[in-house]
């Protein structure tokens, strides 16, 4: 039992840092001793099942890794597990995650429906924190469709709700993607608001593991903006270096496919060519998800 948590309670402060490779380390160490019958106690001490989260965690971190198919696969599993469990919290949990990893993969159709599976279960057992979550989710989905006032009203309310419980973890991540759906509709303040946002939190709670998406972000909102080309490239520049140093091989791949198109505009496609090659022929799989058709698609067109 004692292993169990302390392998848990590692676990999550090394993908915060980034270290997504000690956090996998730790993450499978704990998947393979855990043993529902003689663990399973421990979601009425936690709130929620280490065994569950533990394989929504990985999948994460595998993503990040560059490894999409097989993170794609445990989150499916730790689904699975989390409503045979019949524990709503670890549920309600195991479904942020799913949403989580879902717009790692830019799935929205699979977000919408864990969405819908998260809101009866967070508001029917009161879970503050969850609500804050499904408030920011719905308010993504009306800045989608260019409902940027309300849709920020309510992503700030949820904001609000998550913080009103006295937790202000994920607001890191969450900042990320209400500022990817403002570049997607082009409210480049808000989306650079929520930058901004995000970085602070970075900077207070140290959840490096967004750094790196919130500096292209960045860059791709400035460059929307009209913005010079030189600061443009430093966001991506640094997205790129952070992205390395923390082996994180997909938010590497998205912020070497934001530079190579900047690059392309530039007239530099051999250079561009160069750079996401490089980065491409890394991986070994994942290659039906979005980010790796859009980057053999762009390789395409630079030749």
């Amino acid at each position: 039992m004692l292993k169990a948590i302390s392998l848990y309670n590692t676990c999550w402060p090394w993908l915060n840092f980034g270290n997504h490779t000690q956090a996998l380390k730790q993450l499978n160490q704990l998947i393979n001793i855990y043993n529902p019958e003689q663990h399973g106690y421990l979601a009425y001490l936690f709130g929620y099942d280490l065994g569950i989260l533990s394989l929504a965690f990985s999948s994460w971190c595998l993503w990040m890794l560059g490894y999409q198919d097989q993170g794609t696969e445990i989150i499916d599993n730790a689904i699975i597990q989390a409503r045979k469990r019949e524990h709503p919290h670890t549920l309600a949990f195991a479904l942020v995650g799913a949403i989580a990893m879902q717009w790692f993969l830019r799935n929205r159709q699979e977000i919408n429906k864990y969405v819908d599976e998260l809101e009866p279960v967070a508001y029917e057992n009161g879970f503050i924190f969850w609500i804050g979550h499904a408030l920011i989710y719905r308010g993504e989905q009306k800045v989608l469709v260019g409902d940027v006032e309300e849709g920020m009203t309510q992503v700030h309310e949820g904001f609000a709700t998550a913080r009103a419980t006295g937790s202000e973890t994920c607001l890191t991540r969450l900042s990320a993607r209400i500022a990817d759906a403002c570049l997607q509709v082009e409210a480049v303040d808000e989306g650079l608001k929520m930058v901004d946002q995000g970085l602070e939190f970075k900077d207070r709670f140290e959840e490096l593991y967004m750094e790196a998406e919130l500096l292209r972000l960045k860059g791709e909102l400035l460059q929307v903006k009209g913005e010079d080309d030189h600061e443009v490239i430093e966001c991506f520049q640094k997205a790129i270096k952070i992205a390395q140093s923390q082996k994180a091989k997909s938010w590497e791949l998205r912020a070497v496919m934001s530079l190579c198109r900047l690059l392309h505009k530039q007239g530099k496609k051999a250079e561009a060519k160069k750079l996401l090659s490089e980065i491409y022929g890394w991986f070994s799989e994942g290659f039906n998800q979005p980010d790796l058709i859009e980057a053999k698609s762009l390789l395409n067109e630079l030749g």
